[in-house]
């Protein structure tokens, strides 16, 4: 594990703990995710790299770009944990790392939501149709709800990889996933092979 996910799990912790003091610990959750969206190239559609540009630059005061986070957190009327974690990023500089800490949250909160995470890595874009079927794959493997990201890589010369969540499932779920390991990593890479018509945006679920 490198440091800035190292870096990003203490951060998702620390939210984690406020959001199920607050009991909303999926609804920070989601938040968390659109914003990590704006932030990540790869999201696709979701991206706005015009709003990393503002937070990044060195001519952007501090308290312009913690009032432009202001106004984000109320137009899309964020519960004020989330307001107030992205107030902390910005100003340690630390906007970046929000994929990171999205994955991080999401990873942690599965044993208080019932809800795991999975990335699913391909070199191309899968379609909707094609995330579904993985997403229905894992979530029979887990006997839980999944939230499902796709990653596009274009040098993955696999083809394509699946990670789930980190070290928050018990061994019972791990034991299932490892015995159901090769037909998913299967189904994964003929999916890629059934892409090629897949169209050029990454989407992310």
């Amino acid at each position: 594990m490198g440091q800035q996910d190292v870096i990003a799990r203490r951060y998702a912790k620390g939210l984690i703990e406020a959001a199920a003091e607050a009991g909303i610990v999926d609804r920070v959750r989601d938040e968390l995710k659109a914003l990590a969206d704006i932030v990540d190239p790869a999201s696709g559609a979701a991206h706005v790299p015009e709003f990393m540009r503002v937070l990044t630059s060195p001519t952007v005061s501090l308290a312009d770009k913690t009032a432009l986070a202001e106004r984000i957190a109320a137009g899309s009327r964020f519960a004020r944990e989330t307001g107030s974690f992205l107030q902390v990023l910005i100003e340690h500089g630390r906007v970046s790392l929000l994929p990171r800490i999205a994955r991080a949250f999401s990873e942690q909160a599965g044993p208080l939501t019932g809800i795991y995470t999975a990335t699913v890595h391909t070199a191309r874009p899968l379609r909707d149709e094609q995330l579904d079927r993985l997403r229905a794959a894992l979530t029979d493997a887990l006997d839980a709800r999944v939230m499902l990201h796709q990653r596009v890589e274009p040098g993955l010369l696999a083809g394509a990889k699946i990670v789930v969540g980190d070290k928050t499932v018990d061994g019972t779920v791990l034991g299932r996933l490892e015995r159901l390991k090769e037909r998913l990593l299967a189904e994964s890479a003929a999916l890629v092979g059934a892409g090629d018509d897949a169209p050029p945006a990454a989407k992310s679920h």
